[in-house]
């Protein structure tokens, strides 16, 4: 289940910021949590937390803080309203439709940046699901340990190696 509206928790160093401060504090936040209200190992109420990287474009406080104040827009404002199940992937166009960003246009996006990288690339084994395994394998070839890696994942098992390849076990094993 995607996150949602009311899963988000914005903070200001220890500071909780309230979900009805105005846009500029939600925007300038220092960190955030989502809360896992539903997952696959069943375990509901663990929290992810994300610290800014100062980046404008690139830092995951910002961009939940971007999407959580898009959609708060649309809570009282407009016809087609979110509410507080509305999930962080959907917007409002200007048509004032709800919209969903599918994993394809996910997909897509990243195609599109990966050719831009190199034209000769073949982007047609991209897909969102690439993100998870990419992280992974960044971990793991930055010499993290293995433990951790679960931990960060939520992982309960050994998953995370299905997501890695198989030229990589040795690795793996190395730092385990």
């Amino acid at each position: 289940s995607p996150f949602t509206y009311v899963d988000v928790t914005f903070y200001r160093g220890q500071l909780q910021i309230s979900p009805d401060a105005p846009d500029h504090e939600i925007l300038t936040a220092t960190s955030v949590t989502l809360c896992f209200t539903t997952q696959k190992n069943m375990v509901r109420g663990e929290r992810v937390g994300q610290s800014t990287t100062g980046n404008q474009h690139f830092c995951p406080v910002r961009a939940a803080g971007r999407r959580f104040v898009h959609l708060r827009r649309y809570r009282t404002h407009h016809k087609h309203s979110s509410n507080d199940n509305t999930p962080l992937h959907n917007f409002f166009s200007a048509s004032r439709r709800e919209t969903r960003v599918s994993s394809n246009a996910i997909s897509h996006a990243l195609r599109m940046a990966a050719s831009q990288q190199d034209p000769r690339y073949d982007t047609s084994k991209i897909y969102t699901r690439c993100l998870r395994t990419s992280g992974a394998m960044a971990l793991i070839l930055a010499q993290v340990d293995s433990n951790l890696i679960r931990l960060l994942g939520h992982w309960q098992s050994d998953a995370m190696l299905n997501y890695l390849k198989v030229e990589y076990l040795g690795v793996i094993h190395r730092y385990a």
